[in-house]
């Protein structure tokens, strides 16, 4: 097997996608809705596996049985947070926890950021350092972001609704341009948008 594009610079640096979330406020499952004939969890996952590491985890919780569904065939490693209900700490806790003893550093990413792609992984994970590296965008900071080993404990301890958002002060990790950043799916308007640049069309594979 040909190991991707990237792995052999990154080796322990590895990606948590989150999948978790019961996408309350949109009403449907975030990484199930389809670009052209592809999931999104499913294409989020592809770009993670093409631009990072060995290691892509993804972080299930509701409607897990379909998005496993989705990613199948894929190297990825999943696992199930069973307190997915009480917020976006406990799934990125369960994440951290299920990266191998190896591991460096952990790009955290959500599944809804579509315009994620191989080039900003990779610019984050070749960053990364001793420092957490965030992306910047929209006048703030936030996920994705590249903790280091160092921090893992502390996050592996998060719960409830307290994120990698509540852990970022500004004087103390570095920051990556990322304006792709920002763009997300919250509610269905938000969808035209990733629609009308022509996502649906190069993500057919």
């Amino acid at each position: 097997m040909i190991a991707p594009r990237g792995a052999r610079l990154m080796p322990r640096r590895h990606v948590v996608l989150l999948c978790a979330g019961a996408s309350r406020r949109l009403g449907r499952p975030k990484a199930l809705i389809r670009l052209g004939e592809t999931p999104l969890a499913r294409i989020m996952a592809r770009r993670s596996l093409a631009a990072s590491s060995a290691v892509c985890i993804v972080v299930l919780g509701a409607t897990r049985g379909r998005i496993a569904a989705a990613l199948k065939g894929l190297p990825v490693r999943l696992v199930v947070n069973k307190s997915w209900r009480t917020g976006l700490g406990s799934s990125l806790a369960r994440g951290i926890r299920a990266l191998p003893r190896s591991a460096s550093h952990a790009l955290v990413l959500a599944v809804d950021q579509w315009r994620i792609d191989e080039r900003s992984i990779r610019c984050l994970l070749r960053s990364a350092r001793e420092r957490p590296v965030a992306a910047r965008y929209s006048g703030r900071i936030g996920i994705p972001v590249v903790f280091p080993r160092s921090w893992f404990e502390r996050l592996s301890r998060l719960s409830g609704e307290r994120g990698a958002q509540a852990l970022l002060d500004p004087a103390r990790v570095r920051t990556c341009d990322l304006p792709e950043a920002a763009w997300d799916i919250d509610v269905e308007s938000d969808i035209a948008p990733m629609r009308r640049r022509g996502w649906a069309a190069g993500n057919r594979r």
